[in-house]
């Protein structure tokens, strides 16, 4: 395959006409000033958005790679005829990046394939290991982090053919090239990586991520004597190793019995006393005496190890007391406490920013550990009846999270006329309903506000209908952009009851797939807004919901998730991928995952994460499937 022939395929690079010094004649959506950049080298990216962000921000995002993603940069587009450009220029040592365009909140992703920009020599071609690492991205963290499509079988072609001509690379991609051969199906495993695994073996400088690469390895040609031999020149060589603290880690996570955790716990502390795995401890631990409703207990081991507790821990804590109706003085002073522990870690971060975040996204978020807070306890003095004072906590709560968490503002408008202030109610209503911020609770306080304003609700529904309309608009654009047509793969599970469930079952009918597990945040966090939607369809026999439960990590997996259902009472068909087999075909690799298959077998919409508004997750469902019959 030639050189063009190659760029083309993974970047359609597309010509643009600039006059120097010019506004700039944009004839194609996405193109670069140099498609081939050597080190150093600048390059301008020229971007025309099919909708104006108007006043709205617009960031072009850089994930820069090596073997791995190293960083996320962001670069602030500026306004330009009708288009947008920025000029950005690689880390010393990257060999390339993906690029995708926030456009005003909304991203710009080449169809979900994102743009990939690889650092070339002198001659002309990408450097070496371009090629590799950007395998490596379309199969691991561009999907998994970014949400992109991946590409198996042509990144097994760029990592084969750039190792095959720089072979010494194979030891850095080792790792790298084995989890690709492993999504690659029919690929001889040992005879592509025998060179690499000989070379390591034979280094006498071997890293941790070497000794880590020839256990994945051996492990995977099932020689477990081989691995125990690694394992114990490991040991001796790192004894501190990540490797170990993870494996000790998971026997601690493991553990039901509250005593023998506690002690695995102090053991941990005590063979690794520099670890990031002890916020883990906490967080786990801390977890467990909120689930049982020891809030005391919780506050005790707390103070013993407050360095290590993170901000988001003293949110849960104190939500679940709100929630729970627990003593408010006690839930107050947790809430004082995770507000001085987040604000501590926004000035001065102890944790370490991820290499999805850029810095303004890392900010963004330590911000919004701190509006989580201030939420907490803003309505716990709500409940106190202290509602001027819960007011103060929601406005400051509003300079953190800029008013994008739907709960935020439905307590603030609540508060707003509370406290007689109808014109700034219906000012921040208005606001998060445009921005799409808005749920339930806040279109019925604007109601309210405009039944106080106007003395009654003639024409309400009309106004509330023109409010909505951007956002609706820009849902229906979404989804259609976000349409696809791929054979779903068929299934056969059981269900809670026993019975043998198909998707063949429900030719002719459009099904809606989620897959979760019972420890996943984001899924729990969903089920409400499932659970609505499931009423919403109840009665219509063309539209059927199957929740998959895969990727359990206890030993009795059905009375797991019987339990839970139950204690929940959600009316949910939940069917039991015990093999973990079903999510591995349907190439989840996060969860939650919702699929949208149509009547004819075909997935029309594929949803990965959970945004955190139920409202709006039903809405997106209803729109898929009117989309789809």
């Amino acid at each position: 395959m030639n050189l063009m022939k190659r760029l083309t395929l993974i970047l359609p690079l597309l010509l643009i006409l600039a006059g120097c010094g010019a506004v700039p004649e944009y004839t194609q959506k996405f193109a670069l000033s140099n498609a081939k950049p050597q080190a150093g080298e600048k390059v301008t990216v020229y971007f025309l958005p099919a909708s104006d962000a108007g006043e709205k921000e617009v960031v072009l995002k850089v994930y820069e790679y090596k073997a791995n993603l190293t960083d996320t940069k962001d670069y602030p587009m500026e306004k330009k005829g009708k288009g947008y450009t920025a000029t950005f220029t690689y880390s010393e040592g990257s060999r390339g990046g993906l690029l995708i365009i926030d456009n005003g909140g909304e991203t710009e992703n080449n169809a979900g394939y994102g743009w990939y920009v690889q650092v070339h020599g002198a001659d002309g071609l990408p450097v070496p290991g371009s090629d590799a690492g950007m395998a490596y991205a379309m199969v691991n963290w561009a999907e998994g982090a970014l949400d992109l499509k991946k590409d198996s079988d042509k990144a097994y072609e760029l990592m084969k053919n750039d190792l095959d001509k720089n072979p010494g690379l194979k030891r850095e991609f080792a790792q790298a090239y084995l989890n690709l051969l492993n999504a690659v199906k029919g690929k001889d495993v040992e005879t592509l990586l025998s060179p690499a695994v000989a070379e390591i073996e034979a280094a006498a400088d071997k890293s941790e991520d070497d000794y880590t690469f020839l256990i994945a390895y051996f492990t995977n040609r099932k020689n477990p004597e081989k691995v125990n031999e690694i394992k114990a020149a490991f040991k001796e060589k790192y004894p501190q190793a990540v490797y170990f603290q993870r494996v000790q880690f998971n026997e601690f996570y493991r553990e039901q019995d509250i005593t023998k955790k506690l002690e695995l716990a102090d053991k941990f502390r005590k063979d690794y006393p520099i670890s990031d795995y002890h916020n883990d401890l906490n967080d786990i631990l801390i977890n467990w005496y909120r689930d049982n409703k020891k809030y005391d207990e919780a506050l005790r081991y707390i103070d013993i190890h407050k360095e290590k507790v993170r901000p988001f821990r003293y949110y849960t804590l104190a939500l679940r007391m709100y929630e729970e109706e627990y003593d408010i003085q006690t839930a107050l002073k947790v809430t004082d406490m995770g507000i001085a522990k987040a604000k501590a870690e926004y000035e001065n971060p102890a944790d370490k920013k991820s290499m999805t975040e850029s810095d303004a996204d890392w900010k963004e978020s330590r911000g919004s550990l701190i509006a989580m807070n201030l939420f907490v306890k803003a309505l716990l003095l709500e409940r106190s009846g202290k509602n001027d004072e819960a007011l103060a906590l929601m406005q400051e709560n509003y300079s953190y999270a800029k008013g994008k968490d739907d709960k935020y503002n439905a307590l603030q408008t609540r508060l707003l006329l509370s406290l007689g202030k109808t014109g700034d109610a219906i000012k921040l209503c208005e606001d998060a309903i445009l921005r799409g911020y808005d749920n339930k609770d806040v279109t019925e306080n604007l109601q309210k506000a405009y039944i106080q304003k106007n003395g009654s609700g003639s024409g309400f529904a009309e106004y509330l209908s023109a409010l909505e309309k951007p956002q609706r608009d820009k849902l229906i654009s979404k989804l259609e952009k976000d349409l696809m047509n791929e054979t779903a793969p068929q299934f056969t599970l059981v269900d809670l009851s026993g019975k043998e469930v198909s998707l063949a079952d429900y030719k002719g009918k459009t099904v809606i797939v989620d897959f979760w597990a019972t420890w996943c945040g984001p899924c729990l966090q969903s089920f409400p807004g499932m659970q609505n939607a499931v009423e919403k369809f109840a009665k219509d026999e063309n539209v059927k919901f199957l929740f998959i439960n895969a990727w359990e990590r206890v030993t009795d997996k059905k009375t797991n998730a019987e339990d839970f259902i139950a204690k929940k009472k959600y009316t949910f068909h939940v069917l039991m991928d015990y093999e973990n087999k079903v999510i591995g075909e349907f190439g989840v690799q996060g969860i939650p995952t919702k699929f949208v298959i149509d009547k004819n077998g075909n997935i029309r919409f594929k949803s990965v994460g959970f945004s955190g508004n139920t409202d709006h997750m039903v809405k997106e469902i209803e729109a898929m499937v009117a989309m789809v019959r």
